[in-house]
Order: C-alpha cells, then sequence, then structure tokens
C-alpha cells in the first residue's frame, strides 16, 4: 500500500494531496450535473411553452445526455426530433410538423450554446480552479488529440496536473506545499484510498 512507500514526515502532505484531488473531481462532476440540470430545466421551459408532447420526460432525458461533450448534444435532441415530427405541438395546433420540429431545434440550439460557450467555461473553470481560457483550449485540444472522452476528462487531468506540478516544484524548492493546513476531517475517494493503504496522520 501507498503507506509502506511514505514516510511518517510527508504522510500529512500526501492526505492533504489527495483531498486536493477529491475536490478537483468532484468539484468537475459536480459542475456537470448543474450544467446538465440547467439545460434540463431551459429544455422543460421550452417544451411547455411551445407544447411538446411529453414535456418533463424530453427534458430529463435532454439535461442528461446534453453534459457529454459534442454527441450528447445530438442524443439529446433525437426524442425531441421523433416526438415533434409524430406529434406535433399541443399549442400551435396549426403548424406543420416539421416546421415545429425545426423550431425546436433552432431555440434548442440557440440556448445550449450559450450554456456551454458562456456559463460552462467558467463554471467548470472555478470548480477545478482554472482559468476560464485554459478551460476552452483544453477541451479544444483535448477533442483533437483524443475524442469525446478526452474532451469530457481534459479539464479534471489539467487541474491535476498543475496540482501535482506546484507540489512536485516546493518539494523541490524545499518549501511548505500546504503551509498550515490540515488534512480534513471526512474523506473522499482518494483520501480514502490513501486512509485505507496506511497513509494516515496519526503516526
Amino acid at each position: 500500500g501507498i503507506g509502506h512507500f511514505v514516510g511518517s514526515r510527508y504522510r500529512r502532505e500526501v492526505q492533504i494531496l489527495f483531498s486536493r484531488l477529491d475536490r478537483i473531481w468532484l468539484g468537475f462532476f459536480k459542475s456537470q450535473v448543474l450544467i446538465g440540470l440547467i439545460l434540463g430545466v431551459m429544455a422543460y421551459i421550452q417544451f411547455i411553452l411551445f407544447g411538446v408532447p411529453g414535456a418533463l420526460p424530453l427534458a430529463i432525458f435532454n439535461g442528461f445526455f446534453s453534459v457529454i461533450p459534442t454527441v450528447g448534444g445530438l442524443i439529446s435532441v433525437i426524442p425531441l426530433v421523433i416526438v415533434s415530427l409524430l406529434l406535433g405541438s399541443t399549442r400551435f395546433t396549426q403548424m406543420d410538423h416539421i416546421t415545429f420540429m425545426l423550431l425546436n431545434l433552432i431555440v434548442q440550439t440557440i440556448y445550449s450554446q450559450l450554456v456551454y460557450n458562456v456559463i460552462s467555461p467558467p463554471l467548470v473553470g472555478k470548480s477545478v480552479k482554472l482559468p476560464v481560457i485554459v478551460v476552452i483550449v483544453g477541451v479544444l485540444i483535448g477533442m483533437a488529440l483524443g475524442g469525446i472522452l478526452a474532451a469530457f476528462l481534459v479539464v479534471p487531468i489539467i487541474s491535476t496536473m498543475k496540482l501535482m506540478f506546484s507540489y512536485l516544484l516546493a518539494k523541490v524548492g524545499m518549501q511548505e506545499p500546504f503551509p498550515g493546513e490540515s488534512p480534513p476531517e471526512t474523506k473522499g475517494f482518494f483520501a480514502q484510498i490513501a486512509s485505507e493503504s496506511g497513509v494516515s496522520v496519526s503516526e
């Protein structure tokens, strides 16, 4: 376990380091849930106003899949397209189904892009403590090099690398990496791994 490789003088630092990893990844996934919730609520409002049948389940589906980079936005509108074409609108009953479907897609594209490009970058950046420009560039590079999964995970990975680099830089400079900071009482995923592996501050 980790405890066999970490001396007692460094165990506090490692536990704090792991707890910060927890905050990065938990913050990232919380921000993704919030983005999905925002998109789901906006979709529900749109569907109610436009008279889309099955507004609530469609909105839940939309919010759930919208957080997946690139392909998620396409998947999220498939049920909307089908329902719009087959059932039309309960509010705009005189509108033909194809026009109604296109109207829904246009409106959803507008506010989705607003969320993705204006709300999401600062929200995610704040959750992982990265500048907005780093988030945007990171996602673009991740998408170009590794596809959808890389684009989704690149931001917390960058934040993790930044944390590790800062820690190593402090150690190389013989400085205290976490001055005056105590390990948190509650343990997340990474901190729990450290604890179960023998990294304890009680020794």
